[in-house]
């Protein structure tokens, strides 16, 4: 790792060069000052290189050992497909570099563990990129959970609706490469808002659904068997007792992918209702418990001024301008924070390990049609 000095740039490398690195983290990183990308990889090196130039990334590899082994790296992105995950964040580690590696960490808990432990062992800031809790409205449902305003929580319900379940085979279709589908794909963002918010997992029960089960793969022409799921529905006790209810798809008419798709969280607690809608990520619909509630209605609000500060100038004017990128640049500071100042950051691989130990739970209840405990 090249050696660390407050005075200079943090050296920084992305493994992987599609729609994710393109959308967020090369814009993220571009905005940090104090960073340096010096280099980005992917398989397809034509694809690297069109990438890299509009960002100026002086380096393209298609080989992620080589640019490990060529580069004075202080730190690795991992935007990959799921399972090169794992061989890339060990290769990383042992050349004790920091890293921030895309959701899910890892095919299976396994896998994460000792990804998790490896990252430890050489006291490595480590960060799984579960960036919607950088939505301002997310942050501000924490701060009314946190102080007390809601009270007791009764029930947690989330929803991640996609439409994207027509395309063709590719990664996302097999076990193999991806671990789980539309559960690990979108379903643990909303195991990671549950645990941020609500607390830890006990128990679920699950039912996943394959609605395609054959799809073309576009390179070959042939049908392909699909073997995860394209949709899940899930219920959940919490350690504290609050009940939660879930459900993911990629076969939601209307709902579209991106700016378009649904993703929404309701909570009721003593203290009211509370819900977020991802279309609105910087305000809530609030319904706090009056004497009379008879008269209680639901009311706009949007994010205190506290919140906004937490972004800084810069960020909070991203986020105005476009709200899907403005809040995962917030992501990449804090990555390069901790770094630089040599402390942890969250959500890190110790999070990632724990919703993919609820993704792990939740298959074993659909296989076994039986309420399954969450392991600790």
């Amino acid at each position: 790792m090249a050696t660390s000095k407050a005075s200079r740039k943090i050296n920084l490398a992305i493994i992987g060069a599609g729609g994710i690195s393109q959308a967020v983290h090369l814009p993220g990183f571009k905005l940090c000052k104090d960073v340096r990308v010096a280099a980005l990889c992917d398989e397809s090196e034509s694809l690297a290189r069109r990438v890299a130039e509009p960002f100026g990334v002086p380096a393209v590899y298609s080989d992620y050992q080589r640019m490990l082994e060529s580069e004075p790296l202080d730190a690795v992105v991992v935007a990959t497909p799921n399972y090169l995950h794992y061989p890339m964040v060990m290769a990383a580690a042992q050349r004790k570099l920091h890293v921030l590696c895309e959701k899910p960490l890892a095919l299976d808990a396994t896998q994460a563990r000792r990804m998790r432990d490896a990252v430890k062992r050489a006291r490595l800031v480590n960060m799984i990129a579960y960036n919607y809790r950088y939505v301002p409205a997310i942050r501000f449902l924490k701060q009314l959970i946190d102080d007390g305003t809601l009270g007791r929580v009764y029930h947690f319900r989330a929803f991640y609706l996609q439409l994207w379940g027509g395309d063709g085979a590719s990664w996302r279709t097999r076990r193999k490469l991806t671990g789980s589908g539309q559960l690990g794909d979108v379903g643990s963002h909303l195991i990671d808002y549950a645990r941020h918010l609500i607390g830890e997992f006990d128990s679920v029960c699950g039912l996943t659904r394959t609605w395609l089960p054959k799809r073309r793969d576009p390179n070959t022409n042939r049908w392909e068997k699909t073997d995860v799921d394209d949709a899940a529905s899930f219920m959940a006790e919490f350690k504290n007792g609050a009940a939660g209810v879930f459900e993911v798809t990629r076969f939601a008419p209307g709902r579209g992918c991106g700016l378009n798709e649904h993703q929404s969280i309701e909570i009721n607690a003593e203290g009211g209702t509370v819900v977020y809608d991802y279309q609105k990520p910087d305000e809530l619909q609030l319904c706090l418990t009056q004497k009379d509630m008879a008269a209680a209605r639901f009311v706009r609000t949007s994010v205190p001024a506290a919140v906004r500060q937490f972004y800084g100038p810069a960020i909070w004017k991203a986020f105005r301008q476009c709200p899907p990128l403005g809040f995962r640049l917030k992501q990449a500071r804090d990555f390069i924070d901790a770094i630089r100042h040599r402390r942890s950051v969250t959500p890190n691989f110790d999070d990632a390990l724990r919703a993919q130990q609820v993704i792990d739970a939740i298959l074993q209840a659909d296989r076994s049609r039986r309420w399954v405990k969450v392991p600790r």
